[in-house]
């Protein structure tokens, strides 16, 4: 039994993935944060991204993720870089999951999302400010440490 499983769940994801790999335009459009994100709040905009990532079409997750706010270019640049050598070595990531939402009153949330790859997590912590104009994403991290995951 365990090794029809162990054969059995590659297949499955196999299949999953390889249906997944060129989304329609519509599935692409959905992708893209709702028309006033930052009013709709920070985890419509996370979603978009990881909506994104998980479809495949990283340079709109990207454009997305930095769609507010101003980043140095060594910042996107290292971002870009790691996410890519991930998925060179486990290929596209099939889901995430948001594992913590934290907030320190009603400006400021920390959402953690994990985005899931064939064999490993990568971790992403988005830390968002409410300004005048709504939902800011001020700052984030990423990380492939599993152990990180449960710090608070």
């Amino acid at each position: 039994m365990n090794n029809l499983i162990r054969i059995a769940l590659p297949l499955c994801l196999f299949l999953l993935l390889s249906f997944s790999i060129t989304p329609s335009a519509n599935a692409l459009q959905d992708t893209l944060p709702p028309a006033g994100w930052e009013k709709a709040g920070p985890q419509a905009h996370a979603e978009a991204v990881f909506n994104a990532m998980v479809q495949g079409d990283t340079k709109n997750a990207f454009k997305t993720l930095f769609s507010t706010g101003r980043y140095s270019k060594d910042k996107l640049e290292k971002l870009q870089f790691e996410f890519f050598r991930v998925v060179k070595k486990q290929g596209k990531p099939y889901a995430y999951e948001k594992i913590l939402e934290h907030r320190a009153g009603t400006a400021i949330i920390h959402l953690r999302y994990v985005l899931l790859f064939r064999s490993m997590p990568m971790m992403f912590d988005l830390y968002y400010y409410s300004v005048e104009k709504g939902w800011l994403l001020k700052t984030y991290t990423i990380s492939t440490d599993i152990k990180k995951v449960f710090e608070r």
